[in-house]
This record gives structure tokens, C-alpha cells and sequence, in this order.
């Protein structure tokens, strides 16, 4: 109310030239007497240009006052000419006054690379895709959170009972046990490799990380080289953090105390560790000039924490076992240093010794080494599993003979696992077909569990169940429950044809399997009408039966021996 109105300027007249970047305001007054200066146009746009004349000048025109420019004071005529030529379809004079026109030689524009390119919009369009990918997969991911179902309505006439797996849950309910796929993590950079490890992260339990690569050596020129993928729930059509390896991948592990370190080991022996906070694709560190390297494959990593002393700071080693016969022990304080904690040697059969007068000539002293396992309540103790078909309790104060010896395999061990639950039982597979369940203080198996004729290549105790346990073979993935059965499986589920099974692990915050295979998947299976007991009676179950198969073996050796006297 106390401001005076713009006082009326001829058309002629300007404003100081004022330099902006944004935008400008044109009349059409403006835009009337640029067309007006222009050269006649072509025949054909002769009778637009006429149209739109007439138009601005029938009923749009009025008094000398209305003849006046309502441009502001950031606008000049100059500037309402340039936007007309470039609507035109001439060449922009000045490209650089304006962000709305401007093009370089190339036809691109830098301003919109440098936002394209910027970090927080890589951050939203990250976001978003996970927004829109969780939509797409809410049933399912509803299911293995154990959360209420969002039925789409448009849908709800084609499924009404709105199961995610399809079907009624009654029906479902009376089928069993069953495992139903709920999706894989897959993509087209992991189409048609082998998934040879797998490992949760230990803070977010949604991270997967997953590696990808061939365990034969003749696969080792065939292949496209390793591939290391983290995936989260988030989003499972593409991963997070990809990190590309010179040699194919044979084992993966997290850190506890460093969650954002990835110890990877490679076919070629070389350990590397990667930071998955960055973006980067190169390794932290890595052993290539380590002088203690392996010089065979890291088929086993593990980070394991020191047993510190009061006032120390917490911290971790790596653990890795090769088939060079070591087990190697690494730390990242200083560098990345190496030392070996144990030398797998070989050990003769007796059975062989009484055929020949020789012993036998080993050519090589070492036994090569396929896996290992820390105890789950000391970090000093640890069973080996070599090629020899042998498992060694080790400990970490004696890096030359072993505590104990194993017996019962007879083929490479693939995998031993401490159960969770229960302090002396352990199980382990080998390539022989069987699977063996074991106790600390017997050097022989307690169980044997043969129920395929093909190598089970991986195990895995339940986080839940203290009696169950999932195995995998190239053929099948069988969940197994020894608080109900212990000579066939409780679930089968085949593989699809042409595809080899791989690996397998537990969720650690869902009701879940998680299976890989040779085509580069890692299906998500939800274990269906399982019982869900207490772990604590699970508990007793396992106990129970591994020391009334021990007294009943123990029975039957003793009529035996009186049989022979």
C-alpha cells in the first residue's frame, strides 16, 4: 500500500542489463515483434505465422499505456529474442547466459551431467528403486518377516485367499513340510556362475554377501573370473556393492568387530579383504606380496576374536586354510602379515602299513587342506578337515602335532560344523555321499546319514532347531530332522534340470534357507509346517540320542568281543 506502482516506459527503453542464470519473462508483445522482424518463413509455415499475427493483433492490442513492456527489471529485450530463435529453431547466440538452452558442441549438457553424476542423486535413484522394487515384493518379503500379507485389490478376485505361495493354507497346512521359493537374488552379471560361498553380515542381517566361481581346475580358464556380490533384502534385483576379482572366489567372511571388512579367498591363494562402505572395486589389502602366502586355494575363511588380556582393545585375526596343507593365521594392525598355526601332515593308514614292509612315500608331507570350524565357545580350539578324508582337533597353542584324530570318512571333507547348540557335537560331509554326525570325546562317528549316491558339497546346523539341519548336493537340498527321523531326510527338494546345487546357509532373522546354485541364483526358501519346538528341549533331544547311540554301539562291540573269546 505504501509502495509506488513501476512507472509506465515506452517500449524502447530498457532496464540496466541484469545477469541471471534461471529463466526470463517475455510478453507477447515481445514475441509479436521478434516475428514481425524476422524474414517471411518458408510456404509452409506462411499461414501459422499469419494466424498467429492475426490473433495478436485482433483483440489482444490495445491503448498506447497497454503497448508498454510488463517485463521485469531482470529481463531485457535481448533476452526475449534469443528464447524466440531458439524456439524457432535458430542457433542460440549466447548458449551460455542460459541453463534452459544450453548445449555444447557435443549436444550434451555439462550442468545436467554434473548432476547426474553428483552423489545424493546416485543416493535418491538408489532409494527409490528400492521403494519401488519392495512394492513388487512386499508378499513375499511380508512372508519371510513373518508379517501380515498387503493384498493388492486388483488381484484379490484372481487369488482370494491371498496366499503368497498360492493356494489355501489349509491345503498348504495338510501337504507337510515343504520348502516354498519365495525369490532369488540374481542378475544378469551373475548369470551362469557358480555360486561357491556365502556369508550374512554381522550386524545387518539383511547383507548377503555372496561369491561367485569355479572350484575345478580345468573351470579355471573357462571362467570369467571371480565375482564378489553383496546383496541386501532391500533389493533383491541387483546388488549393492560388486567387487570384481582376477581369480575365481572359493570362500567369503565378515568381520564381527569391523562389520564392513570382507575377507575373500581366491582359487589362486591370495586373501583379500574389502571395505563395503566404498564404492571402490580394489581390495583394502591383499596378500600378493606377502611372503607366506598360499600358493594353492583359500577353500576356508574365518575372522576369529583374540583372547585378550585385561586392558586390551578388542580385535580379530583371520583364519584361512589352503589345500598347501596350512592353516594361516593374518593381521591387518600393521600391514597384512601372515603366520602359520598349523601344518596339516599327512597321516599313513594302518591298513596300508601291514600289506607292505615299506612305509609308504608320501609325495607330498602335507595334507591339503578343505575346512575348518572354531569352537563355538573358545577360540583356541578348532577341527581341520584335510583331503585325506581326516578330521584334526587342532588347537592354536600347538601349530605341530594334533590333539585328536577323526576316522570314518572316506573322501575329502567338504565342510565340519560345531552345532550351536549342543558344546561336543559336530557334524561334517565329504564327497563319499554321507554325512556324519560326531561327538568330541568319540574319535568315531556317532550317526551316519546316506541318502544320495552324488558328493554333499555343504551343511549348515539351524539357528533354531537344536535337531535340525540343512545338506546340499549337486541334485537336491534335504533339511534334515533328527528329533524325528534319522534315516531319510524331512524335506527334498530337487534341483531343476541342468543345474548343480552348490552351498547353502541359514537365515539368521527368518524361518529360511538360503540355497546357490551353478546358474548364478541364491534362492530364498521358507520352511513350511516345520515344528517349532524349544531350543532348550531341542537340546535335550540331541543330547539324549547321541549318548543312546553311544551305549547302544558300545553294547554291541562288547558282544562282539565276547563272541570272538
Amino acid at each position: 500500500m505504501q509502495t509506488f506502482n513501476f512507472a509506465q516506459k515506452h517500449k524502447d527503453i530498457q532496464a540496466e542489463k541484469v545477469i541471471l542464470d534461471v529463466g526470463i519473462n517475455v510478453t507477447t508483445w515481445d514475441m509479436h515483434d521478434t516475428y514481425a522482424n524476422k524474414p517471411s518463413p518458408p510456404e509452409s509455415n506462411e499461414a501459422a505465422v499469419d494466424v498467429r499475427t492475426q490473433s495478436l493483433s485482433s483483440g489482444e492490442r490495445r491503448g498506447s499505456h497497454d503497448a508498454t513492456s510488463t517485463i521485469t527489471s531482470q529481463v531485457t529485450e535481448s533476452r526475449a529474442s534469443m528464447l524466440t530463435m531458439s524456439v524457432m529453431g535458430e542457433p542460440d547466440p549466447t548458449p551460455t547466459l542460459s541453463a534452459t538452452v544450453d548445449t555444447s558442441e557435443s549436444g550434451a549438457n555439462p550442468q545436467w551431467e554434473k548432476v547426474l553424476g553428483s552423489e545424493s542423486i546416485l543416493q535418491h535413484l538408489v532409494v527409490m528403486e528400492r521403494v519401488v522394487t519392495e512394492n513388487i515384493y512386499q508378499p513375499k518379503q511380508a512372508t519371510y518377516r513373518g508379517m501380515p500379507v498387503l493384498i493388492d485389490p486388483d488381484k484379490e478376485a484372481d487369488d482370494p485367499e491371498g496366499a503368497p505361495g498360492g493356494g489355501s493354507p489349509d491345503i498348504m497346512t495338510s501337504i507337510g513340510p515343504t520348502l516354498d521359493r519365495l525369490w532369488s537374488y540374481s542378475s544378469t552379471m551373475t548369470k551362469g556362475r557358480n555360486v561357491s560361498s556365502m556369508v550374512w553380515n554381522k550386524i545387518n542381517q539383511d547383507i548377503l554377501a555372496v561369491g561367485y566361481g569355479q572350484f575345478g581346475f580345468n573351470e579355471q580358464n573357462k571362467s570369467k573370473g571371480g565375482l564378489t556380490c553383496c546383496w541386501n533384502l532391500k533389493n533383491p534385483e541387483f546388488p549393492e556393492r560388486v567387487f570384481h576379482c582376477k581369480a575365481n572366489v572359493t570362500s567369503l567372511d565378515f568381520s564381527t568387530v569391523n562389520p564392513n571388512l570382507l575377507a575373500v579367498g581366491l582359487f589362486d591363494g591370495t586373501v583379500c579383504i574389502y571395505n563395503v562402505r566404498n564404492t571402490s572395486d580394489a581390495p583394502v589389502v591383499d596378500s600378493f606380496d606377502c611372503t607366506g602366502k598360499h600358493s594353492s586355494p583359500v577353500w576356508q575363511l574365518c575372522w576369529i576374536e583374540r583372547e585378550k588380556a585385561l586392558g586390551e582393545e578388542r580385535s580379530e585375526i583371520l583364519i584361512s586354510i589352503s589345500a598347501d596343507g596350512r592353516v594361516v593365521q593374518w593381521s591387518i594392525r600393521k600391514g597384512f602379515e601372515c603366520s602359520d598355526l598349523m601344518k596339516l601332515k599327512r597321516t599313513a593308514r594302518k591298513n596300508i602299513q601291514k600289506k607292505k614292509e615299506k612305509t609308504e612315500a608320501f609325495i607330498s608331507r602335507q595334507a591339503p587342506g578343505m575346512c575348518f570350524d572354531f569352537h563355538s565357545k573358545g577360540s583356541n580350539m578348532y577341527l581341520a578337515g584335510t583331503e585325506e578324508g581326516l578330521i584334526h582337533k587342532c588347537s592354536c597353542s600347538y601349530n605341530e602335532q594334533f590333539l585328536d584324530t577323526y576316522t570314518g570318512h572316506t573322501g575329502p571333507l567338504y565342510k565340519v560344523r560345531w552345532s550351536p547348540f549342543c558344546s561336543d557335537v559336530f557334524l561334517s560331509c565329504s564327497s563319499d555321499w554321507s554325512i556324519r554326525l560326531w561327538k568330541q570325546s568319540e574319535l568315531s562317528p556317532v550317526l551316519n546319514f546316506f541318502s544320495t549316491t552324488k558328493a554333499v558339497h555343504d551343511i549348515c546346523w539351524s539357528p533354531y532347531s537344536a535337531t535340525v539341519f540343512c545338506a546340499v548336493n549337486e541334485g537336491a537340498v534335504e533339511i534334515w530332522d533328527l528329533g524325528t527321523n534319522t534315516l531319510d531326510p524331512l524335506i527334498t527338494n530337487l534341483a531343476s534340470p541342468g543345474i548343480k546345487l552348490s552351498c547353502a546357509i541359514f537365515s539368521q532373522n527368518s524361518n529360511s534357507v538360503l540355497v546357490g546354485d551353478s546358474d548364478g541364483q541364491v534362492s530364498v526358501y521358507q520352511l513350511r509346517n516345520m515344528s517349532h519346538n524349544q531350543p532348550l528341549k531341542d537340546t535335550t533331544v540331541l543330547t539324549n540320542l547321541v549318548d543312546s547311540t553311544i551305549s547302544s554301539q558300545t553294547d554291541r562291540s562288547g558282544e562282539n568281543k565276547r563272541k570272538e573269546a
